[in-house]
């Protein structure tokens, strides 16, 4: 979230926030910790996954697999945008790259409709750029689904409501670990009217 790594504890127990700017509009990442992979209630409740796996670690690697396949039980996977990222914070000639970038595409291929990165933490290798391009297409999937409605109509009698549509837009990223993999969640809620 800082662009690098920093190996402390979160202060709020594994909540994160950052801010990104999508369109001119300020957005919030509200970015959770938790431990193992994906459940019902939080498959339904995102916009968008991140599938973080570490290319030093065969069992991380397939461990995404697991996890999409879990998630497609509780959601259609088209419905929400998918980010793979493998990460190399401590590959050396002590601890070399197992996973190739070939089978990392692959992987992203069988994710269908799914961006693939690599990021280096250690040295901020976007890291940004990919919460920049999860949050794009959240915004742009709730641009689609807003379409899909209609335009926003004001509350009669209701000061605090205008004819105009206005969201102000927050997400809530949920990561949980298996040994060296990640998986990460995120989700936009219900946008507001001004």
């Amino acid at each position: 979230l800082t662009g690098t790594y920093v190996q402390e504890e979160s202060p709020e127990g594994g909540r994160f926030k950052k801010e990104i700017v999508v369109d001119g509009q300020s957005n919030l990442l509200l970015i959770r910790d938790e431990g193992g992979p994906p459940e019902a209630q939080f498959a339904l409740w995102v916009d968008a996954v991140i599938f973080v796996f570490s290319l030093e670690d065969e069992i991380s690697f397939q461990t995404v697999y697991h996890y999409y396949s879990r998630m497609a039980n509780y959601r259609n996977t088209a419905e929400v945008p998918l980010v793979l990222v493998g990460t190399q914070d401590a590959i050396s000639s002590a601890n070399p790259r197992v996973i190739d970038d070939t089978r990392a595409r692959k992987l992203s291929n069988d994710l269908k409709r799914c961006t693939y990165y690599e990021t280096c933490a250690t040295y901020g290798l976007n890291v940004e750029r990919v919460f920049q391009d999860v949050a794009q297409k959240i915004v742009a999937t709730r641009k689609k689904q807003q379409l899909s409605i209609g335009p926003c109509k004001s509350l009669p009698n209701s000061p605090s409501h205008s004819s105009v549509c206005s969201a102000q837009v927050a997400a809530a990223v949920h990561i949980s670990q298996v040994g060296t993999h990640t998986h990460t969640q995120i989700h936009l809620p219900t946008d507001t009217i001004y």
